[in-house]
Parts: structure tokens; C-alpha cells; sequence
């Protein structure tokens, strides 16, 4: 008994040992704070101190700049382009008059809309006439002698114009 003991304590060392780090502690630590230096260091001259890279954005962003200056004269104040906005967009404007002269209210083109589509016209009084309604059993599609011979047809019965 005390011998399976003793060989099952063994083989938990052994597995132990195997999954432990083969490096020292602090070994390890010097590598990795070594890591952490060499990364630490690389920021550092990226963008920890002023670089380039720096000088740039500091030029570009950190202080009024050509672009700033243009973007400011654009946007941040009334110019040329925004006062050219303000008159086509901001306020009745020869564009929106038109607008609204054309759509806003009653036009001539909606006028004639509404003459030719919205309420009977001359065209639709036309189809009517033609199409939707019996007709004084003339056809004014065909002409007279056409219509009048339709009209004939149809007064024959069927029995009557069987060929049988």
C-alpha cells in the first residue's frame, strides 16, 4: 500500500515538473521587462517626445495652419460659397420661385394637368363616347357603313345564322 503511495506521489511530481516553465522566473521577467523596454523606448521615439511625425500633426492640426485658415474662411465664417448657399436655399430665391411658381400653386402646366386628367376633358369625352358606352349604334371608330353593318350582325340570332 505504502509503495502505490509513494509511486503515485512520484508521478504527480513528474507531471508537475513536465508542465512547469522550463525558463527561471526571473529570467523571464528580465525578458519580458527587456521586451517592455525596447517597446517602451520604440514608442517613446514614436510618439512619446516630439518626432516628425509629431511636428507634422502639431503643424497640421495642434495650431492654425493653411488648412485650418482655409477650412476656417470655408466654413467657420459666412463666405462666398455660404452666402451663395444662403441665397439659393436659405431664403426665397429666383431657383424657388420657380419652384414654386411651378409647383407650389396652381400653374399653367397644372392647369393643363388638371384640363387633360383631372376632370373630363374633350380626349376623355372622346373615349367615352367611343369605348365605355353604347352609342347611338353608330360606330364612330369605323365609320357609318362599317358601324351600320355591325349593328345588322348583331340583330341576326344565332339559330338563324347557324350553318346547319
Amino acid at each position: 500500500m505504502q509503495f502505490k503511495q509513494i509511486l503515485s506521489s512520484l508521478l504527480i511530481l513528474a507531471w508537475l515538473a513536465a508542465a512547469a516553465p522550463s525558463t527561471a522566473r526571473s529570467k523571464q521577467t528580465n525578458k519580458f521587462s527587456y521586451d517592455k523596454a525596447v517597446r517602451v523606448r520604440t514608442v517613446q521615439e514614436q510618439y512619446g517626445k516630439r518626432a516628425d511625425f509629431e511636428d507634422e500633426v502639431q503643424d497640421n492640426y495642434g495650431k492654425r495652419t493653411d488648412f485650418e485658415d482655409e477650412v476656417q474662411d470655408n466654413y467657420g465664417k459666412r463666405t462666398d460659397f455660404e452666402d451663395e448657399v444662403q441665397d439659393n436655399y436659405g431664403k426665397r430665391t429666383d431657383f424657388e420661385d420657380e419652384v414654386q411658381d411651378n409647383y407650389g400653386k396652381r400653374t399653367d402646366f397644372e392647369d393643363e394637368v388638371q384640363d387633360n386628367y383631372g376632370k373630363r376633358t374633350d380626349f376623355e369625352d372622346e373615349v367615352q363616347d367611343h369605348y365605355a358606352k353604347r352609342t347611338n349604334g353608330i360606330n364612330y371608330t369605323f365609320g357609318v357603313p362599317e358601324a351600320a353593318r355591325a349593328v345588322e350582325a348583331l340583330r341576326v340570332s344565332p339559330i338563324e345564322s347557324h350553318p346547319y
